[in-house]
């Protein structure tokens, strides 16, 4: 039985990549940790951004402190799923808020349409209307 060598990549390719994963892990969880302290009024300290990430995480403030500068030695997996849980809940507010304005716009439309010339915009106005009310 012969075992070949290039099948396996060598070991310091191995503890480069290991090196990287916990580099860019780092560097995830520093943003996140960041995007937990937001908003940030114009004016804030770094410790009162801190702080604020700390109490949405329920996490202590030399904790959040640690990860925000990146002198965190290790990140638990719990950590980065409460860190990734604020990015999800800020990504699906945005959408909220993004499929409210184009609500927003399509009642516009239709009253537009409604307003300048109700015949010759019949089918766009029900179509219009179609959506809004299939749409809740």
């Amino acid at each position: 039985m012969s075992v070949s060598l290039a099948a396996r990549p060598p070991a310091r390719a191995e503890k480069s990549s290991a090196i990287s994963e916990k580099v860019s892990e780092r560097s995830e969880a520093m943003r996140l940790v960041k995007l937990a302290a937001e908003p940030r009024p114009v004016g804030d300290s770094v410790s009162a951004a801190i702080g604020r990430a700390a109490k949405r995480l329920d996490w202590s403030y030399a904790r959040a402190g640690d990860i925000w500068y990146g002198e965190a030695r290790r990140i638990d997996w719990r950590e980065m799923d409460a860190l990734r849980a604020i990015e999800q809940e800020r990504d699906h507010a945005a959408e909220r808020a993004e499929q409210r304005r184009h609500m927003q716009q399509l009642h516009a439309l239709r009253a537009k349409l409604q307003f300048n010339d109700p015949d010759f915009h019949a089918a766009d106005i029900d179509a219009i209307s179609w959506l809004l009310d299939h749409h809740r």
